[in-house]
């Protein structure tokens, strides 16, 4: 047995870690004997006891990459593969009402301790035992300047920072990752991206195909404990090019690849891609408009992420000596009760689903990175806001986690899985278009606007290319350089209309990744002001 360099062992629990039901691989053995080892001996005195330990192992699997640029095979400069493991510690020192959690200085800005390291017992062990020290060390030197803090501040009196919950569990068998021919996919991601040859204005266009897994085990010291895969297969889509209009235009987009049908799947995704550069290279610029604005499925997924799951993660801010505010903070932590979006919809979190059709969806959690189980909540009713996603950490009015308590580069905050919004009345598609005819004629408009993609969500143009549809016909043209002025989450309360096919936006953030799943939204007022961004070069033909 290694012997700890600085630290005075002292008896902390005198029970071992049952193995009962737990799975019988290098990963669970590695942590359970460290864990039994720490929990025995782990303390340093005159310092906050550790009382709650989680070990994770992140084992990731990328078995291969096929990519194509402009019709001709694009050798990647990465590796494809990687055969190691990614180690991270969490441990709570101090008490049950001061932990070293939901707290950050200068010295400790929350970055949990991870390291890699070779994908076998002994590595894993000597990887754990290390990372052990270091952030027990760390976390109860956190736990004192907490302390310190809330008695400056009188905040002695606020809920458990660590409540208690039954124990939980969850494992399942790490699957084969099972890919098509190779000849098959190169054939494919070859001529997906020789489709720019329909649009000889493109200077890149490049398709990747990237299928990987990733394998992930979890325990901790109240035997709590799960297994899963992580399924991580994409594609990746990139283009470059210059308006009509002289200006340097770059997009991207990320889909995570389905369970079946590959071939199909990306072929409808580059089209539906390469349409939209298609109408930015062509597109008129745009003058100041206010008015209803239809969202496209993936647009208004994007914008449901923006103004509504940012506010309704996070719900309770960090107590921080080094700022006045928690920015990532959600704004709705004030909201129960209230009407935060258009009474059509209903929200719900569902950390069970983990696919949408055949999409996978990037918020399945069985357990949560406090070893809770996860609940799916409904968090929105009609449009009232009627319940937050809660962590062991709890905030006034919190009885006890729902189980969404999410590990990432942090300790465990309460945030979202997968939200899917539900609208009563959905309008078919062409209905939808109707109906904002309808509202722009009202209000005596001569057009209005449709958004594929909403400006600023991950890979958009930088030139959030719109469609203007008017209202004496309804003929359409692109518009480019229009930007959303003084949009706030008071425009969720505009909605007017849902439309019935939903699409399945996916991103991350700090190592936590979800998803929201969402219809297409006319919101009644929105008010877009042309880019004052100059272009790169001249433009093709003189400008009008």
């Amino acid at each position: 047995m290694k012997k700890y360099s600085y630290l005075i062992l002292t008896l902390l629990w005198g029970a071992s870690l049952a193995a009962v039901n737990l799975p019988d691989n290098i990963y669970f053995h590695a942590m359970q004997d460290e864990m039994a080892r720490t929990k025995k001996e782990l303390h340093v005195k005159g310092s906050a006891k550790p009382f709650y330990i989680a070990y994770r192992l992140l084992r990731p699997q990328i078995t291969q990459e096929f990519a194509a640029d402009l019709g001709q095979p694009y050798p990647l400069q990465n590796p494809v593969s990687f055969n190691g493991v990614t180690v991270s510690v969490y441990i709570y020192a101090g008490d049950k009402k001061n932990n070293s959690s939901g707290y950050e200085d200068d010295y400790y800005a929350r970055t949990v301790l991870a390291g890699r390291t070779a994908d076998s017992y002994a590595s894993l062990r000597d990887a754990l035992w290390q990372l052990t020290d270091l952030e027990y060390v760390k976390a109860s030197n956190v736990a004192d300047k907490k302390a310190a803090y809330k008695r400056r501040k009188n905040l002695t009196r606020e809920p458990t920072d660590f409540s208690a919950a039954p124990k939980s569990s969850f494992v399942e068998e790490i699957p084969p990752l099972n890919l098509p021919p190779e000849a098959e996919l190169e054939a494919l991601v070859q001529k997906l991206s020789n489709q720019s040859a329909q649009y000889p204005y493109l200077e890149k266009y490049r398709v990747v195909l990237r299928f990987a897994q990733s394998a992930e085990y979890f325990l901790d010291s109240e035997d709590n404990f799960y297994q899963k895969y992580v399924p991580a297969s994409q594609m990746i889509l990139q283009a470059l090019w210059h308006t009509r209009a002289g200006y340097e235009e770059k997009s991207s987009a990320v889909f995570a690849l389905p369970t079946e049908n590959i071939a199909g799947f990306a072929r409808e995704k580059s089209n539906a891609f390469l349409q939209q550069v298609a109408r930015s290279y062509q597109a008129q610029k745009g003058a100041a408009y206010l008015g209803p604005v239809l969202l496209m499925p993936y647009a208004a997924a994007g914008y449901l992420n923006q103004f509504f799951v940012k506010n309704v993660r996070y719900a309770k801010p960090l107590l921080s000596a080094v700022r006045e505010t928690d920015p990532s903070a959600g704004k709705f932590r004030d909201k129960l009760g209230m009407r935060v979006i258009s009474p059509l919809f209903s929200v719900f979190d569902r950390p069970l689903a983990r696919v949408y059709q055949t999409e996978p969806l990037a918020g399945f959690m069985p357990v949560d990175g406090e070893g809770v189980t996860a609940q799916e909540l409904q968090l929105v009713a009609n449009g009232k806001l009627i319940t937050l996603p809660s962590a062991r950490s709890l905030m006034a009015g919190q009885k006890q986690s729902n189980g969404h308590g999410r590990l990432g580069n942090v300790y465990p905050r309460a945030t979202v899985t997968n939200v899917f919004f539900e609208a009563k009345n959905a309008l078919a598609h062409d209905q939808l278009e109707k109906e904002l005819l309808a509202r722009c004629r009202e209000q005596e408009l001569d057009y209005c606007y449709i958004f594929h993609v909403f400006p600023g969500q991950p890979g958009a143009d930088q030139l959030a290319t719109a469609e203007r549809i008017y209202t004496t016909d309804g003929h359409k043209e692109s518009i480019y350089g229009l930007e959303w002025s003084e949009v706030s989450s008071g425009s969720l309360r505009d909605i007017w209309a849902s439309g019935d096919k939903n699409e399945v936006f996916s991103t991350a953030e700090n190592g936590v990744s979800w998803s929201v799943v969402a219809p297409g939204l006319l919101i009644d007022n929105i008010e877009l002001m042309p880019t004052q961004r100059k272009p790169d070069q001249k433009p093709f033909v003189s400008l009008p």
